[in-house]
Order: C-alpha cells, then structure tokens, then sequence
C-alpha cells in the first residue's frame, strides 16, 4: 500500500509541473523556485522499452518535428532523437516545435521564436506570444491580441481582448467580453457574441458548441452551418452525438439534430461508440440507443477509445467492450485509454504499458511513463537508481 501510494503521489508532483506551462516568469532572474527539486530524473524509451535516452533530465516534453524540450538545473534546451544536445539550455521556457518553431522565453522575460538550429527566426516585439497552428499564432501587444505567420509578419492586428490558438483554420476570439470565431485572415466566421465557444479536438466531429444568453447551440466547422436543433443546455459532440437537455431531463441528439435516445433520463455521459452512461446514487450502467443496458454497475466508467472504455470496479481499473463486458480485468491501480493498440497501467510496481489481450508491453517498474510521440515515449525513475 505504501508502493502504491508513493506512485500516484509521483504522478501528482509529475502533472502539477507540466500544468505551470505558461507562468510568467521575472525579467530580472531564473525563477529557480519554480523548479523544486522531485527527485526524479526522465529519459525516452522505445516501443521495445529499450532505453534510448538515458534518465538523466529533471523534466523533458514529446518529441515534435524531432526534436524534445529538456530541462537541466533551471534552463530548457532540445534534444533530437540521438540523445544530442542540438540546442544547450539557455532558456527559462522552452515549448514543443510547431511549423519548425518553438516558442521559448530567454533568462531576461522575452518571448521569442526559435528554429531547428537554434537561432531566433524573427524579431518579435510583443508582450506575450502563443504556439503556431495552422502557420498562425497569437500575440499580445499592449494588452490586445493578434497573430502572426511563420515569417514573423503580423497578419491579423492585435485588436482582441484575448485569442487562441488556430483549429481546423478557425480560432476563438474575445472581443468587449464576448467570443466569436475568425478565419486566418482575421475575418469573423461568427461575430463576438457569446458567452462561450468549445472545440472538443479529440471528437474529430468538427463541431463547436456555442452558449449565448443561457442557450446552447452548435456550430459546424467543415460545413459552416448551425445545427437547427434549439438546446436549452448540452454537451459537446463526440462520435457524432451529444448529450443535450429539455427541459429537465436528458437525451441524445445526432448531428442532423435528430433525437438518438429521447430525453427521458436524469442524467447521461457520452461514452461513444453508441454508448451513454447512466448514474444512481453509487453506479454507473451502460446503454443503447434503445435504453438497453449492458454490463453490470461500475464505479467510474469513461470513454471509448479504440472499442475499448475504462471502468472501475471494487476500486480497481481495467477494460470494458461496448457489451459492457470486462475485456481486460480490473486488476490496475490506473489507466489510461488506448493509443496505437497500447495503454498506460499502473500497479503497485509502477507505470507500464499492456496491448488489448492484457498483455505487458513494458511491464510497470516505472515512476512515470507517457504516451509514444514520434516513436519514442518518456519515462521517469528515482534519482537515487542513477
């Protein structure tokens, strides 16, 4: 029990630093406070689980475009695949590369983009700068924000109060307190009018929710069309669906706004692959478009990810089907979903990885490993095994 309580505090302190991404940081000195000392060290491993990159970083990120941010003391630099040091720590932050640049922030408070080699590519004079997507991302001038292209050459002028980054050749904007989308070129697709706008970038439905004066709507991005459906409160579309509410109760709505399961339950969770969860008081049940259930109560249960869900019963984790069906026992501290036929498990050993049979592909013996990212995942272990 103490093993397994050492692995989700590993786990806590892990999250915790990756989530102080965008801290501002003093103009005068390293925030040297800002890094406490974890006692882990991070490597790279293989989908072999051979180490590849020895564990000797206090932090690394995913490999983007070949080349992994690192941390050594208090100063980021990047690693290539090799293990080299293509670009010494020099940097208090150092992000994921992105159209061939990198936003990092210098010693001294600044902003600037970086390329493969090292050198900055342009001269960028704002107070605060964003990742590139779609050859766009976001800065601030005096308060307002924009974005530039690769080039450095600002395309859209900063004029809103805040902005995000590009999807699917749309970003969020919010201007005098209200969001709306515009295309690359700056151009409203919808006019700054509501209250919120929500992209779910792992439903790959291409539909934004919309809330404006306590009503949901949706919004289409490949189509450009309103979904005519009128919702007084729903949630975002995943595998072509949502959970949306009438009056008091809760159903399912298709993306031609059609009913799937009419709203006559208390609650729902979309779990995808045609699949909503119900909860009484102690347990979750799976059903159908039907209202058919399926499987016995779990005490969690969460989205399908390659046709399979992770559930909990009796305090522990595994896999079910869409029949409801523990296809993987729950037997694990922890999991994760499935990627690429491999999830993440923990057990009192520590963090590996199983195939869809159950199997161990890296058996768990580790503090910490994340998922594989251009082939290679990270791993953390204690300081005191190097």
């Amino acid at each position: 029990m103490r093993h397994q309580i050492l692995i989700f505090c590993i786990l806590s302190v892990s999250l915790s630093i990756n989530c102080r991404w965008d801290r501002l940081v003093s103009r005068t000195r390293i925030p040297k406070e800002s890094y406490p000392e974890t006692g882990f060290l991070w490597g790279f491993m293989n989908q072999s689980g051979e180490v590849v990159i020895p564990a000797k970083y206090q932090e690394v990120r995913d490999f983007h475009e070949g080349l992994a941010a690192f941390r050594q003391g208090y100063l980021w630099g990047y690693l290539n695949q090799s293990g080299q040091e293509v670009i010494k720590p020099g940097y208090l932050q150092a992000h994921s590369f992105s159209n061939h640049l990198a936003k990092v922030i210098t010693p001294d408070g600044r902003s600037l983009y970086i390329r493969p080699s090292g050198k900055s590519a342009f001269d960028l004079h704002c107070s605060k700068a964003g990742n590139f997507h779609n050859n766009r991302a976001p800065i601030w001038i005096k308060n307002k924000a924009g974005y530039i292209d690769s080039t450095g050459r600002i395309v859209i002028p900063p004029r809103f109060e805040d902005a995000y980054e590009f999807y699917l050749s749309t970003a969020i904007v919010q201007y005098q307190g209200k969001f709306g989308l515009i295309d690359p070129f700056g151009k409203y697709i919808l006019k700054p009018e509501y209250d919120l706008i929500y992209f779910d970038k792992k439903s790959n439905d291409n539909w934004c929710l919309l809330e404006k004066d306590g009503i949901t709507s949706y919004y289409n991005l490949s189509s450009n069309q309103f979904l005519e459906q009128k919702i007084a409160e729903g949630q975002p579309f995943f595998n072509h669906s949502a959970v949306v509410r009438k009056d008091s109760l809760y159903g399912v709505i298709n993306s031609q706004g059609d009913w799937v399961l009419m709203p006559i339950f208390s609650n729902l969770i979309n779990l995808g692959s045609h699949r909503w969860a119900l909860k009484d008081e102690a347990n979750y049940f799976m059903i159908d478009h039907s209202g058919l259930q399926y499987g016995e109560g779990f005490n969690q249960i969460y989205r399908f990810s390659e046709g399979l869900a992770t559930a909990k019963i009796d305090q522990k984790w595994g896999f079910v089907d869409t029949s409801g069906e523990f296809i993987i026992s729950p037997v694990y501290d922890l999991v994760w979903p499935f990627k690429n036929g491999i999830a993440r498990v923990v057990t009192e050993a520590g963090v590996g990885f199983i195939d869809k049979e159950g199997h161990d592909v890296i058996p768990p013996q580790y503090a910490d490993i994340r998922d594989f990212q251009e082939g290679l995942a990270r791993f953390s272990v204690p300081a005191s095994d190097y």
